[in-house]
Order: structure tokens, then sequence, then C-alpha cells
């Protein structure tokens, strides 16, 4: 889970730069992984988790993806995300190679501010209907 996620680019040896999109809602988040050639996404649809509004989608490695980054071990692999002010030692940024399971991804409005959740696809009958049950305060 990360508040006020940004998508990442494989700049500087895949160190999780931010993709600089423009205005980080969850309609140009979403728009800018559907777009982005290292990934299979499904096209963004709305979705309602509790009381917040947004978009999911599923997001894996695209199989004609062949970058890599030093820490794939020559494998193909792509950075996915960091936050908003981009990689620090202590900010998140993540990325995925070849074999690791496709996501489920939920990009949620939170008061203004994006929250993105992801789940392995297969876990989502078990893990849905506990996201129905979260609250977010800031």
């Amino acid at each position: 889970m990360f508040r006020d996620p940004a998508p990442s680019t494989d700049t500087n040896g895949c160190e999780g730069d931010q993709n600089p999109i423009g205005t980080l809602t969850v309609d140009s988040i979403s728009s800018a992984f559907h777009a982005d050639k290292r990934f299979q996404v499904t096209t963004p649809t709305a979705v309602r988790i509790g009381p917040y509004t947004g978009k999911t989608f599923d997001l894996q490695l695209a199989s004609t993806w062949t970058g890599t980054c030093p820490w794939s071990n020559g494998q193909p692999a792509a950075m996915v995300l960091t936050v908003r002010g981009g990689p620090t030692p202590t900010s998140p940024s993540y990325g995925i190679q070849t074999g690791d399971p496709s996501l489920r991804v939920y990009l949620l409005d939170v008061a203004g501010t994006p929250v993105w959740i992801q789940i392995d696809k297969s876990t989502v009958d078990q893990i849905l209907p506990v996201l129905q049950t979260m609250s977010f305060a800031r």
C-alpha cells in the first residue's frame, strides 16, 4: 500500500526515479500505467472500496519487455512505483521482473490523495472482503 504513489522510470540504473506525468491523480496514474509499454495492463475500470472510489487494473511485466535492472540478475525487469517526492533512502519504490505474479491494483482517491493498494491477483477473492472494511485517516 502506497500513499501518494507515482509511476517510476528505469533511469539511473532503475533507482526508482519518478515518471513526470503531471498532476498525480487516480486517472493520470492509471492512464500512465495503461500506456506504459513495459507492462501488460488491463483497461482501468471504476471501483468502489468501502467509501472510496477509484480505478482497478491488473498489472504484470509485458512479455515483450527486454529491459533489465541491476537487481534482476539479467532477467527482464522494470521499476513500477515510487512516491510523489521521488525515491529517498527511507521512501518506498519497487520493481517487478519476469516470473513475478500478476498484480491486482486498486488505486483509490482518499480525500484528494491517491492511495495504491496492490495484491497478488490470485488472492483477490480472499483479500477483497478485507479491503472493503478499510478506512484511512490523515
